[in-house]
């Protein structure tokens, strides 16, 4: 859940950081605030979630992962709600992994790639079947791996980040949010955050 605080009202926001460390459905708590109050909230550069457009505080609902199920987990899609106020979600592997179906005459067959990939990955791979030229600005790479002709150049050497719990115990369950991260290449992938 990406919650934007209007008019980034630091008093709002140290208030709702209180409210949402002890309540039992939410997971992961991130936020760039200063003394928050409340142990458990890593920085929201520590997910990748930076720049104009990042929210104020990111939360994940609590995941089955943890053996504390979300309160409505269930399948279904988010409708309705006001543009800018939030989305919906969990952190867990189980909610971050998904699956890409690639098919054709430039695609391996019968491939079930274990490397980290993500929808950013989907458009560099698209130019260079193209034979187009890559921009420079674009964050992911081609899912070499997934593609007939293999590139012998592509990095797809795998290094995990592990970034360390913060030291402040959280409020709400004496567990702490847990980030995992994958590098290949220069490409980076959030795999866990809760």
């Amino acid at each position: 859940m990406l919650l934007y605080v209007p008019e980034k009202n630091q008093q709002l926001t140290q208030r709702l950081l209180k409210w949402l460390s002890t309540q039992a459905w939410v997971g992961a708590i991130a936020a760039d605030v200063v003394n928050p109050g409340t142990g458990g909230i890593v920085a929201l550069s520590d997910i990748g979630l930076t720049g104009e457009r990042a929210p104020d505080i990111a939360v994940t609902m609590r995941s089955d992962q943890t053996s504390q199920p979300a309160p409505h987990a269930r399948s279904g899609a988010a409708t309705g709600g006001k543009l800018g106020a939030g989305s919906h979600g969990g952190g867990s592997p189980a909610e971050l992994h998904n699956t890409l179906i690639a098919s054709g005459p430039s695609f391996r067959s019968g491939i079930d790639s274990k490397l980290a990939s993500g929808n950013i990955d989907i458009a560099p791979t698209v130019l260079e079947l193209l034979n187009l030229p890559i921009p420079d600005h674009f964050d992911g790479r081609v899912l070499w791996e997934a593609l007939a002709v293999q590139d012998t150049v592509g990095s797809r050497e795998v290094e995990v980040l592990r970034q360390p719990a913060p030291a402040t115990p959280s409020k709400r369950s004496g567990t702490e949010p847990v980030i995992r991260k994958v590098r290949i290449g220069v490409t980076e992938y959030l795999c866990t955050f809760g």
